[in-house]
């Protein structure tokens, strides 16, 4: 059990880093709105694969433990998508738990 716990923590970590990295490469609103827009599967949320394409799309690269600790971390109300209006939130810093925003 506290085995899995240290892998937790491990994920969540790197999580953290990896969504550091991802705040970094957007680095105004407009971007931020062409990036989701690009992504968002049509209907104004990005699912779990808009996430990882968008992502990837930035030239970053997220294990799948990472993406989906990631996810969950901007996936607030957890029904498995991310509104606008949550990924820019999480950008400017305002979701709880999120590390400040990089300057």
């Amino acid at each position: 059990m506290m085995v899995l716990g240290l892998i937790s923590i491990g994920t969540g970590r790197r999580a953290a880093d990896k969504l550091g990295q991802l705040r970094k490469s957007i680095p105004d609103e407009n971007a931020l709105q062409r990036n989701f827009t690009a992504h968002d599967s049509l209907n104004g949320f990005l699912s779990m694969h808009d996430f990882m394409t968008m992502v990837g799309s930035l030239g970053l690269e997220f294990g799948p433990n990472e993406t989906e600790a990631a996810f969950a971390a901007i996936d607030k109300d957890n029904d498995g998508q991310i509104s606008y209006e949550d990924f820019k939130q999480w950008w400017q810093g305002e979701i709880e738990g999120a590390p400040e925003r990089y300057a």
